[in-house]
């Protein structure tokens, strides 16, 4: 069973919904763009002769130019993506307005879709598979869209349920291996004979109390300063035993 202190919740937390809001969030908008302005498509080719036809082709013809400028915005955020980690101050200001503009446009677009499709007699009864389709597509890319640190914060939750820490490993000193243990690097201290040291998952040992006291303050390596906060079991269980 997993065991994060709350500090370390909030930081693997915040950490992921960056990553997963700058990649995964841009790819699952191209991907809904695309799969929307397909569906668009094929309601505009078989509803050519209802009534609100030309309201259909006027408003396709938009949503596609619309794509097209989100097209732009996605590149430019995975582009960007490597060098914001860094230097935050590259993002352009001119790209963070552009962004919220488009998407405050496309809820409009998403809600306007809606309304059309709801009102197409033509695909409602004969096409009632396509009808479905739409709308559902629809309401997913607007809760996608719309809700971009909602649908991360659901990815990252997710992905906790199936992450797994890995413990520390204890070790315990004899006059067999003492003269395999250096000092330990946070206290400076040489170990003693019968004493419980930790050893982390690089390989790197301290005494048990050292390093619990060092996490709770950092949560890299003291000797390698290797970031282990994901991969951290903190000693709770083991603290109520003694």
């Amino acid at each position: 069973m997993n065991s994060f202190t709350p500090q370390q919740r909030s930081h693997v937390f915040l950490n992921a919904i960056t990553m997963y809001e700058d990649i995964s969030y841009t790819i699952i908008n191209i991907t809904f763009s695309f799969v929307e302005l397909v569906i668009g498509v094929a309601v505009l080719v078989i509803t050519r002769e209802s009534d609100n036809f030309l309201y259909l082709k006027n408003f396709l013809f938009m949503f596609s130019i619309f794509n097209t400028m989100l097209l732009f915005l996605y590149v430019s955020r995975i582009i960007y993506f490597s060098q914001i980690i860094d230097q935050p101050h590259l993002y352009s200001q001119r790209i963070i307005v552009y962004e919220y503009i488009c998407r405050t446009l496309k809820m409009y677009f998403q809600l306007s879709a809606a309304y059309l499709t709801m009102h197409n007699y033509v695909l409602k009864q004969k096409y009632k598979m396509l009808y479905y389709t739409h709308i559902i597509a629809i309401i997913l890319d607007f809760i996608i869209a719309g809700c971009p640190m909602l649908s991360a914060s659901f990815y990252v939750l997710f992905s906790f349920l199936f992450c797994k820490s890995e413990k520390y490993e204890t070790l315990t000193v004899t006059s067999q291996n003492i003269a395999n243990f250096n000092s330990c690097a946070i206290c400076l201290e040489n170990y003693e004979v019968d004493q419980n040291v930790s050893k982390l998952i690089c390989q790197h040992i301290f005494h048990r109390d050292c390093i619990q006291e060092w996490f709770q303050m950092s949560q890299t390596c003291p000797a390698c300063k290797k970031d282990l906060w994901i991969k951290l079991e903190i000693y709770e269980e083991e603290k109520l035993k003694i």
